[in-house]
């Protein structure tokens, strides 16, 4: 009976294992399995299920595994984990009440800070590129006065062909 309850508290912690890897893979992966988690989250029809539900939920079964070990069941430590797995599984069923969560608990705010920190990144590096092709003698950044994209010395003195009127 013993070996059949510890083979129970492995399964309860795979579980709990297995939710809070599709927890994280929803909540901070921009990728194809990233993606396919938080479809299946937004059909389960739960505003707050990626927010409180399945994280929550996870941990409550994560402190529930050592539980189906009768040592550690019947402890101290196994009392402060049931009690913990109790009020983790209290506020999973907060996450059921149609309230409103701040914006950073929602995957989707973390999906678009990710692609607002990737364009970020890349409008750096290619700044730093656009800058590394100047030609000699050529200033770094737009002048402030400059129109028409023309550079100073075309401002000031216009090419033999140009009447001098665009200015």
């Amino acid at each position: 009976m013993e070996v059949l309850c510890v083979w129970g508290a492995i399964g309860v912690f795979l579980f709990g294992l297995l939710i809070a890897v599709y927890w994280v893979l929803a909540m901070f992966t921009d990728t194809g399995p990233g993606e396919f988690a938080r479809e299946i989250g937004a059909q389960m029809g739960v505003k707050n299920n990626l927010s409180l539900i399945v994280p929550y939920g996870g941990l409550a079964f994560l402190c529930a595994s050592p539980l189906g070990v009768p040592a550690i069941a019947v402890s101290a430590f196994g009392m402060v984990l049931g009690f913990v797995g109790f009020f983790l599984l209290l506020v999973m069923l907060v996450g059921f009440l149609p309230i409103s969560l701040p914006a950073w608990m929602y995957p989707e705010w973390h999906v678009e800070w990710r692609r607002r920190r990737r364009r970020e990144r890349l409008a750096g590096e290619n700044s730093w590129r656009d800058t590394s092709r100047l030609e000699p003698g050529e200033p770094s950044r737009p002048e402030v006065g400059r129109t028409n994209n023309r550079s100073s010395s075309e401002a000031t003195h216009p090419s033999p062909d140009s009447s001098g009127d665009d200015a």
